[in-house]
């Protein structure tokens, strides 16, 4: 009988050990199905993660082409605009230099009609001092012609 007790009570011991492994083993099935849902989880989120990250990668690059283009475009205009200010500072560089001459020439001209103007003026006392002076000889002719005249009815 007390083999039989220490048996039963082996038994038992037994059946509590089972029991404790039952729960132990029903608690890491409980616990793999919630790390199996985390995993399911976090897969799922990496995913999504990747997938943003692809779409945040594929913005940057159109982002990047796109500054690439402007950027291109940008120093074209530059260039263009340096080339438009180098010519029109040639134009009017040429222009002003032009317009210097001709008014250079222009004063040549201008001095060379005053030079004359004064020679034509002084052409002109002259030809003024000789033709009054050819009225007063003329009146002088016409006084003496006068006076002959009448000498000439007196006789």
């Amino acid at each position: 009988s007390e083999a039989l007790t220490s048996r039963n009570q082996e038994v038992y011991r037994l059946e509590e050990v089972i029991k404790s492994l039952e729960r132990k083993n029903a608690k890491i099935l409980e616990d793999r199905d919630s790390i199996e849902k985390l995993a399911e989880e976090a897969i799922s989120v990496k995913e999504a993660s990747e997938n943003e990250i692809q779409s945040i990668l594929g913005e940057l690059s159109t982002s990047v082409r796109n500054y690439e283009e402007l950027k291109i475009s940008t120093s074209a205009l530059i260039l263009k605009l340096e080339n438009e200010t180098v010519r029109l500072k040639n134009k009017y560089t040429e222009d002003f230099d032009g317009a210097t001459r001709k008014m250079s020439k222009l004063t040549e001209e201008v001095e060379r009609l005053s030079k004359k103007n004064i020679e034509k003026d002084n052409e002109c006392r002259i030809l003024s001092t000789k033709i009054n002076s050819n009225v007063a000889r003329q009146a002088d002719v016409e006084q003496l012609f006068e006076t002959i005249k009448g000498d000439s009815i007196m006789i």
